[in-house]
């Protein structure tokens, strides 16, 4: 039709752009957006997929969908859906009992992923939370966590069992029949069904009603659900195996009251299904079958089927009398049951032989409670232990996957960690038990010990017994008792003391005498007197309007054999902890996807209900609106709407009022007095820097932008790569910038966050620019710095005001006044915020322009107010004409050359794949530990590339088969490892660690960010270790700072006195404004940023300081970097291509005049969740033949390899322990290397762990080890090698005094003297 077409990849971003423009809802597309870069995907961790259009929109709409909806279905839509799934790990996880039950007995841990970042990013944050958002201390002033790694652990059996849904048609698909577009679907098998702790000292399942409570024939009960299946038996919601697939696990209805309800007959008298679900509105009687079984799974009307679901219930983990099930022959397991659940189907034997036993079921699939199995034995049968199960009915026979209830008792007993964690095992009278209820299996979970006491190994485990695994096995004793023995005072007692919910659907309050209404919240209902194990409570939460009933029921397990009666007075008190319920059966023919989805949602909502939930997303949308630092007050405000659903301004009132309303949020934060008044943009503090794509998007919108016929789309190139940010291009799970982002200078000496700070770098500062010019000249297009596309044709036919290769144009038309357009420009560009000083430079460089070319002028009026920092901040800029320092010339360098290289390996490198123990140990063979714990991610002994040593508890290590390049540099003498290192605050040991370390451990951002810094105690606030090595020497050489491909973070220096610190992307060096519309706009543009007065806007002075430095640097580097190329042809990847610049940099020293140098790169990707080795392998060929090349330019065409350091590190080492995706998570200690022509290499500094087992006293969980080195060791080596004097070490490495135990390494140590 003569229309563009769009490259693959490109639609999703037309769409969003679209929308974003020209939508007539523009402020839920607006909160749609600060939503999506709450919960961000990033197509680089979506490789398989990353040029689709339809799963990116999809999840993207989960947000204009629930804009203004509620938090909590966000929340789950965006843990079911598949793209998420993928980037974070939990689509096709395994928990540790499935891996452990068909992967013979191999020990793994559910991948963590998720289960951290849903924590950390999306809900709750990584410190408690008053509701104004400020933190929550202890007695001694420290910030107490909101979660710990034993509940990330706990959490993550929580998110596993997810898989993509079947593929289908109507989606976008290139050939790889998947469905990456509906909802994950849970898999119960794949799940862990063992009890899961929570956040508040619980269990997910707290205040459920019990399984056990449900009333016989509960499948009739008021409330219960049936789906509607269609014309198929098959069930979605449980799966049962039958040995004829013909036959199917269903009852027929013909007439009774269930069949009249789901019937739902017309007129006519005939069966209408017209609803996806039919839920009963009152009990029904019986009839038929339905009398006569326990529960049911599919009943057929008609000729449609329907699946009960039965509504959402827990089971406790300890119960009265349990006994065993099993198997229909002996090779099945055994394990024990509540006999008063239908878990199991009957069995019945011949009382002259009662080894083989026969069914007489309702319908095949069939589940009973234990009494119910025993009446079906009839005609002379009886319950039996029986062997094996035969039938006496060929359709009882066709169900083959069922337990079946036996006559044996079972007792049911813990294991006991000395972490206190337990481990149940059950004890049938069978010898063979389901594996992972067997004493060898390590299921171990949290319970709540009373007094925190629990018996150990070390104490002699009491009266429990001693294995010789280290652990104790104890018998237990289940005692249930009520716990107020008198009326409660208020409601909070209440909850914090009940945990067992009555199901509403089935508490009938009228056959309680008494009912007693306490206080607004918190009603009891009881019998003759107050207070026993009948009464109920009815108790509202007041802070999220949830109402309970719960019962005064208190279950506790104690470890019997102590003392005769567990609650004598006077008596010790003896070891005990609450019943843990569970949702999933233990019966893993009884696991059912309806229950992994009401655990998931019962997962779901410990999150949801936190109390952190309301500060920490009010403070995420106040940040995406354009507060940076909301005061207390406000986000109290913010906070109070989220949590009550309500907001009222002028007479208005917005929400549900229901917890978690974002329409009342947003409303609370748009129509606050803190956000419309006025005169508070005077105050410095006050706003926040705008975002980049909004500051375009502004543009495109208020110049009225309009796409030329044959162009239907508005199509924006290349802008996460230009200016930082595009929709679906979001980098990673931490969006595009931290939301506690402090930029060095005004706003972090202020205590203050400007997140939209993190992408100001220079490249991205002068794209942008280049990219709004372009669009005021020439429209949309890529000539001029445009961040569009052309039309075929070519720049030279483009120009100012000249649209021949553009695809659209800004059609807004001004005022025929000069005066009235300049005001109606700065209304539509800054919303008025225009000061005098800054209007009169623009009014003077446009008078002289107009009077020749009105439209020209008009088009500089534009390019002037965008160039302003008025039009990139919300504070008001109090600037002088002056302008700021420019960059002086450059001087010949004196003294010998320097550089040091900080290499980051971001996402937490596993370096126990990198650094692997081989032969020569001393004591115990290190590799068998290694291959042990590794399991199936371990590496060969005989790939590894082998290295020697001395001083190790091994002679002879691995490397890595795809690093050879590091084991030439190790064997060449330029290259060591310091093992076992990290961030660390001091000298600690598994028992204090927790509370003698700052740093918030094993969370990316925390970690990274204190390798940035290297100052826990914020002694030289905001500042990176090379940014303080070049503070140290910049009186004595000529200094340069280089981030390449990133931000500055990690060069950061003391703003007083540090030398100018470069960002260039990979791209190289973009001029700033080639074309200018003035000869002397730069200097206006100077002019409009010039030196600030006290009390200016400091999120605009963050910005003119910014912009006017990149104008200085890009003109200084272009002219230098333009003429400087590199020898070595380096390889064509991201890392490659980041050396290669690096390469060139450094070659242009002599040009720069420049004696020392600090540089900061990193490689992304080692966040490896999932397939560790696959992962590992090729990043590490993409590392090696990155490094080669490197070290070659350097070493034969430069010359400088003896110049050079690289001190490599990495966010943390991963878990010892695979997770059951193959891969390993969040740890702490590992390895890092340091390479250079000067390094004295071909040794291990440090101290590797001589214990790699579960038992070493390094590890706190699943193979986190405790470092012994402290990055500030290696650290300090550098500096010294670098130049610094001793008297100047604690100025650049603050922390550097706090390690005692063994000496920080030196130069003498780490490099040739």
């Amino acid at each position: 039709n003569g229309k563009r077409s769009v490259a693959l990849g490109q639609s999703r971003d037309n769409v969003w752009t679209m929308q974003a423009l020209f939508a007539d809802d523009q402020l839920r597309q607006r909160t749609a957006w600060a939503l999506a870069q709450i919960f961000p995907i990033s197509p680089i961790a979506l490789s398989a997929f990353w040029l689709e259009t339809e799963q990116f929109v999809h999840y993207y709409d989960i947000f204009v969908r629930n804009a203004f909806g509620n938090y909590r279905d966000i929340l789950r839509d965006v843990s079911y859906s598949y793209v998420m799934g993928e980037m974070l790990g939990h689509l096709g996880g395994f928990s540790g009992p499935y891996v452990y039950r068909t992967q013979s007995e191999r020990i793994s841990f559910a991948d963590e992923n998720y289960a951290r970042e849903v924590m950390q990013l999306f809900s709750v944050g990584l410190i408690m939370l008053n509701l104004d958002g400020t933190p929550i201390t202890d007695t001694d002033g420290n910030v107490i966590e909101t979660y710990s790694n034993v509940d990330i652990t706990s959490y993550a059996k929580a998110w596993t069992g997810f898989n993509y849904q079947l593929p289908r048609g109507n989606i976008e698909d290139r050939g790889t029949n998947a469905n990456r577009l509906d909802p994950m679907r849970l898999i119960a098998d794949y799940r862990d069904p063992f009890p899961k702790t929570d956040l508040n000292n619980g269990f997910i399942g707290d205040k459920y009603p019990l399984c056990v409570d449900f009333p016989q024939n509960a499948f009739l009960s008021k409330g219960s659900t049936y789906r509607l299946l269609g014309s198929s038996p098959v069930p979605d919601l449980f799966l049962d195996t039958f040995r004829t697939p013909e036959t199917s696990d269903y009852v027929v209805l013909q007439s009774s009251d269930l069949y009249e309800a789901l019937c739902n007959k017309n007129a006519a008298g005939e069966c209408q299904f017209d609803k996806v679900s039919v839920t009963l509105p009152d009990n029904l009687r019986c009839s038929g079958i339905e009398c006569d079984v326990d529960t049911l799974r599919v009943v057929q009307v008609g000729e449609m089927y329907f699946e009960y679901v039965r509504p959402p219930c827990v089971q406790l983990s300890f119960y009265k009398n349990p006994r065993t099930i099993r198997g229909r022959s002996g090779s099945w397991g055994s394990l024990c049951a509540n006999p008063l659940l239908p878990e199991a189907s009957e069995a019945c034997c011949e009382t002259n032989r009662l080894t083989r036993a026969y069914r007489n079921c309702a319908y095949v699939g069939e589940r009973l409670t234990a009494a119910t199995a025993a009446d079906r034995c009839v005609d002379g049968l009886v319950t039996c232990d029986f062997t094996s199960v035969r039938t006496s009915d060929i359709n009882c026979d066709r169900h083959l996957d069922a337990y079946h209830w036996r006559n044996g008792t079972c007792s049911i007993q813990v294991k006991v960690q000395d972490t206190g964690q337990v481990s149940l095992v059950h004890a049938p009278t069978d010898t063979i038990v389901e594996p992972n209820l067997q004493q060898e299996a390590s299921n171990f979970f949290s319970v709540q010990w009373s007094g925190n006491r629990f018996p150990t190994s070390a104490s002699g485990c009491g009266l429990c017994t001693t294995l010789t695994t280290g652990e104790c096995l104890c018998d237990t004793e289940l005692v249930e008792r009520s716990v107020f023995r008198r009326l409660p005072s208020s409601a909070t007692s209440v909850l914090n003391r009940l945990y067992i919910a009555v199901s509403e659907n089935q508490f009938d309050s009228t056959l309680y005498t008494n009912t007693m209404e306490i206080d607004e919240n918190l009603k009891a209902y009881y019998g003759s007197e107050c207070c026993d194990e009948a009464t109920v409570f009815q108790v509202t939460e007041a802070r999220t309007g949830r109402s309970f009933l719960l019962k005064n029921l208190e279950s506790r397990i104690y470890l019997s054999g102590e003392v005769d009666d567990p609650i004598s007075v006077g008596r010790p008190p003896r070891f005990s902890f609450r019943n843990p319920p569970h949702f999933l059966s233990f019966n893993r023919y009884e696991m059912t996807v309806r229950d992994s989805q009401y655990e998931t949602e019962a997962v779901l909502e410990s999150y949801f209900y936190h109390g952190n939930v309301a500060p920490f997303i009010g403070l995420r949308l106040c940040q995406r609106f354009g507060f940076s630092n909301p005061s207390p007050s406000f986000l109290e405000r913010v906070a109070t709407a989220f949590q009550t659903g309500t907001y009222t301004s002028g007479g208005l009132e917005f929400g549900t009022g229901n917890y978690g309303d974002l329409a009342a949020t947003v409303a609370a934060i748009l129509l606050d007095e803190e956000a419309t008044t006025d005169y508070l943009e005077m105050d410095p503090t006050y706003g926040s820097l705008q975002e980049p794509l909004l500051k375009y998007l502004k543009i495109l919108r208020s110049m009225e932008l309009k796409t030329f016929d044959q162009f239907p789309f508005v199509e924006l190139d290349r802008l996460e790569g230009e200016i930082g940010q595009m929709a679906h291009e979001i980098p990673s799970v931490f969006s595009f910038f931290l939301p506690e982002y402090a930029p060095p200078g005004a706003v972090s000496n202020a205590g203050l966050t400007a997140p939209e700070a993190q992408i100001l770098t220079t490249p991205k500062t002068i794209a942008l620019m280049n990219g709004m010019y372009s669009v005021f000249k020439a429209g949309l297009t890529d000539c001029d710095g445009g961040l569009s596309t052309n039309v075929p044709g070519n720049c030279r036919d483009s120009g100012e005001g000249i649209y021949e290769v553009s695809t659209a144009k800004l059609e807004y038309i001004p005022p025929s006044n000069i005066d009235t357009a300049l005001t109606e420009i700065y209304t539509l560009l800054t919303s008025g915020r225009m000061t005098a000083v800054n209007a009169a430079t623009i009014k003077s460089a446009v008078e002289t322009v107009a009077a020749e070319d009105y439209d020209k002028a008009v088009r500089l009026a534009q390019q002037l107010t965008v160039s302003s920092p008025e039009f990139h901040g919300t504070s008001i800029p109090l600037t002088t004409s002056t302008p700021r320092p420019q960059l002086p010339d450059p001087s010949p360098p004196q003294e010998p050359y320097k550089a040091v290289i900080h290499f980051m390996l971001s996402g937490g490198m596993d370096s126990y794949q990198l650094l692997v123990p081989h032969s020569g140990c001393t004591g115990t063979d290190m590799y068998a530990q290694y291959a042990d714990i590794r399991g199936s991610i371990a590496l060969p002994k005989s790939s590894l590339n082998q290295i020697s040593t001395t001083g190790q508890i091994c002679s002879t290590f691995g490397l890595h088969p795809n690093f050879p390049f590091l084991r030439d540099l190790y064997d060449s003498g330029d290259a060591l490892f310091v093992a076992n290192a990290g961030v660390m605050t001091k000298d600690v040991n598994a028992d204090n660690y927790r509370d003698e370390t700052i740093t918030n451990l094993f969370a990316h951002n925390a970690m990274r960010g204190e390798i940035k810094t290297l100052d826990p105690y914020v002694i030289v606030p905001d500042t990176a270790p090379l940014g303080r090595f070049a503070d140290a020497v910049v009186d004595n050489f000529g200094v340069r700072a280089v981030s390449i491909d990133t931000n500055v973070i990690g060069l950061t220096g003391r703003i007083d006195v540090a030398p100018p610190v470069y960002s260039i992307d990979r791209g190289g060096i973009t001029p700033y404004n080639e074309e200018e519309s003035i000869g002397n706009m730069t200097t206006v543009v100077r002019e409009l940023n010039g030196q600030s007065q006290t009390g200016t806007g400091l999120y605009v002075e963050t910005f003119s300081k910014v912009f006017m430095e990149a104008i200085d640097q890009t003109k200084l580097l272009s002219e230098i970097l333009d003429t400087t190329d590199v020898t070595t042809i380096f390889p064509i990847t991201t890392i490659g291509r980041r050396l290669e610049l690096l390469a060139k940099v450094m070659k242009s020293r002599e040009a720069m005049g420049i004696e020392r140098d600090v540089f900061y790169v990193e490689m992304g990707g080692f966040d490896t969740h999932a397939a560790v080795e696959n992962r590992l392998e090729d990043l590490f060929t993409a590392l090696n033949d990155a490094l080669e090349k490197f070290v070659i330019e350097l070493r034969d065409e430069q010359g400088i390899w003896d110049s050079v350091t690289i001190i490599e590190t990495s966010d943390f080492a991963r878990t010892l322990t695979p997770n059951g995706g193959l891969g390993t998570d969040h740890a702490w200690g590992g390895h890092m290397f340091i390479a250079g022509g000067s390094v004295d290499g071909g040794k291990i500094l440090g101290e590797f762990p001589t214990d790699m087992t579960t038992e070493g006293t390094l590890n706190v969980g699943r193979g986190r080890l405790i470092p012994t080195t402290p990055f500030d060791s290696a650290f300090n080596a550098v500096a010294e090698w670098f130049g610094i004097p001793e008297e100047k070490l604690i100025e650049v490495l603050p922390n550097r005094n706090s390690f005692t135990a063994r000496p920080l390494l030196t130069q003498a140590d780490v490099f040739e003297m």
